[in-house]
């Protein structure tokens, strides 16, 4: 499994021998030939949690991003969850006991979560992939949106500067 910097992720199932790809979240294929996608795919790491998690948790860092799970030992509201900050209510992003996360440097990331059956075929367990990116406004728009402003205040001057 392995997320490259755009956000697509690929799986592998041992027992098919197949790689499905997806983009955005939606299958586009399978093929028996690896995609050779330059993976993005974080470091394992300690995260910033809080002392309730205690320990037993995967974690992994990418670029100032954190993603980690916990296991069904933890006491609730921490049992089988994903987070990417230490907020257990705010910074909760998803359900699952981990068996892979994978998170790339823009913040999208991916995961297999573990439905009772161990393993490294995906058979009984669930894939989910979650942009953590802000719907930020990039810079064109706040200046289009300032010009328009600018433009408008200039107007409303010259049509009260004539009466």
């Amino acid at each position: 499994m392995g997320i490259d910097d755009a956000g697509t992720v690929v799986l592998y199932d041992v027992r098919s021998g197949t790689y499905e790809t997806f983009v955005k979240g939606i299958s586009i294929g399978k093929s028996s030939i690896n995609p050779g996608l330059v993976f993005d795919n974080g470091t394992p790491c300690v995260a910033d949690v809080p002392a309730e998690f205690g320990s037993g948790f995967r974690a992994t860092c990418n670029n100032g991003h954190q993603i980690y799970g916990t296991g069904i030992f933890q006491a609730p509201p921490y049992r089988t969850a994903i987070f990417d900050g230490p907020d257990p209510t705010i910074d909760r992003v998803a359900d699952g006991d981990l068996d892979v996360i994978v998170l790339n440097s823009s913040g999208d990331f991916a995961f297999v979560a573990n439905e009772g059956i161990s393993g490294p075929d995906l058979d009984g367990e669930i894939y989910q992939a979650i942009d953590l990116t802000s719907d930020v406004p990039e810079p064109s728009s706040i200046f289009l949106l300032s010009t328009g402003v600018f433009a408008a205040a200039g107007l409303r001057r010259r049509l009260f500067q004539r009466k």
